[in-house]
């Protein structure tokens, strides 16, 4: 039996996106199969701790407030908001593998402690998804809209 985590901002049915769907699928497969599976993120507007049963049984959630300005936060903060969270979490559940869907280095962090030598256990999974929005306007010196 390992250990998963999946850090992202989308758990259906709290959010439908394409991240979001497929880590319910990829999470409840991996529970079928008797691993231990945990949703790191923020957490969503009309969160129950019910609803997430219903549709995910007895996984674990570690969810924190979102931002004030979810659509406004900056990457740097979310990105320290994930690092710090991740931080009190590992002594929790110490996952085998991390799987996160990176929109704007919110991952960046945790990465770095992992590669400094923080977490010899663990395995990170991480796709690089919208962040070219992000770079663009950081690269072209424009302001977030």
């Amino acid at each position: 039996m390992k250990r998963i985590l999946f850090i992202t901002r989308e758990i259906v049915p709290f959010y439908y996106g394409g991240i979001g769907t497929l880590f319910k699928a990829v999470a409840k497969a991996l529970m079928r199969r008797g691993h231990d599976v945990a949703f790191l993120g923020e957490r969503p507007p009309g969160f129950t701790e019910e609803l997430l049963r219903l549709h995910y049984g007895s996984i674990h959630s570690f969810l924190y407030p979102a931002a004030s300005e979810p659509d406004g936060a900056a990457p740097l903060d979310r990105a320290s908001d994930v690092w710090r969270h991740f931080r009190e979490v590992h002594s929790l559940f110490i996952p085998d593998v991390v799987v996160n869907a990176d929109f704007g280095g919110e991952s960046l962090l945790v990465l770095l402690d992992a590669h400094a030598g923080h977490y010899p256990r663990t395995s990170f999974i991480v796709t690089i998804n919208g962040m070219h929005g992000d770079i663009d306007r950081i690269h072209e010196g424009a302001e977030q809209a």
